[in-house]
């Protein structure tokens, strides 16, 4: 048998890391938010903050899968891979509108689309 050393831990019980926080105070989170460049990254940012919902799950939402109404967003899980339903902010909703509007400003009115106009909610002309 080897001789005591005398060590701050046992050799078989390494020290636990210090976590990182996982959270952000409030005054840095709205700095954060104030900085984003676009409507779209704000709704992206609070959608995500408001579900809780990866940010992959978030990307593959619709169009047709938001509905502001009963304040619901539809995502495909990770795992599952089943569409479900996660509940969000009114704040989140009112940033996607804005970059809405702001996307159809920018889409001329005779353009189509990869779908032949049929994704967007504009009938192609």
């Amino acid at each position: 048998m080897e001789p005591h050393r005398n060590e701050r831990t046992g050799l078989y019980r390494p020290t636990v890391p210090t976590r990182i926080p996982r959270s952000v105070p409030d005054d840095q989170f709205n700095e954060m938010f104030a900085r984003l460049p676009s409507h779209r990254d704000r709704a992206l940012v609070a959608f995500y903050v408001s579900t809780g919902a990866r940010a992959s799950e978030l990307l593959s939402a619709t169009q047709g899968g938001v509905d502001p109404g009963r304040r619901l967003i539809t995502v495909v899980r990770k795992g599952s891979r089943q569409l479900q339903e996660l509940p969000a902010s009114p704040d989140a909703f009112v940033w996607l509108r804005l970059y809405q509007v702001e996307m159809q400003e920018l889409i001329p009115a005779g353009a189509v689309n990869r779908c032949g106009g049929h994704c967007a909610g504009r009938p192609a002309r």
